[in-house]
């Protein structure tokens, strides 16, 4: 693909929103759901990537007490407080690249350090995200395949589908 300007997802995916995370570190999609735990310099919250929407917040916690860094894996809080999350971000790991139905999502960097994020099915590719400004941490589908996330060091772009 020769453009790095961002194009609208394909459908049936959406744009939901993009909410600002400053010292984003890791995130993780709780096991067979749509929300996403965020780690940041600044506490965790949960957000509903179907919709963008934060649902939890814990400004008070340090986020590297709830992370085990070398196992990638993190306690969560809020409406996920009894579960573990695989997580991804500083300190490595990866969320799902694929879904059942045969999309995919890949990072690429042209133009290094830059990097492009790409949604593609077959052999069609849409530019969704870039990093810009901000490190880029992690992208990926939730287990359910209904929604991706981009996330950087200062934000998180939701998008989702039916």
């Amino acid at each position: 693909m020769n453009t790095q300007e961002i194009q609208p997802p394909p459908p049936p995916w959406q744009k939901v929103g993009v909410a600002a995370v400053g010292g984003l570190i890791m995130v993780g999609f709780a096991e067979d759901s749509d929300l996403l735990l965020v780690l940041s310099h600044d506490g965790a919250g949960v957000f509903d990537a179907t919709c963008g929407a934060r649902i939890a917040r814990d400004a008070d916690v340090n986020s590297f007490e709830l992370l085990d860094s070398i196992k990638c894996i993190a306690r969560g809080i809020g409406p996920l407080a009894d579960q573990r999350i695989a997580i991804a971000g500083l300190f490595g790991g990866g969320l799902t690249t694929v879904t059942k139905d045969g999309f995919f999502v890949d990072s690429r960097a042209p133009q290094w350090p830059s990097h492009i994020i790409v949604l593609r099915q077959e052999r069609v590719e849409h530019i969704v995200g870039t990093d810009g400004a901000c490190e880029l941490r992690a992208f990926g589908f939730s287990h359910t395949g209904r929604s991706l996330i981009i996330a950087t060091s200062c934000d998180i772009t939701f998008f989702a589908r039916d």
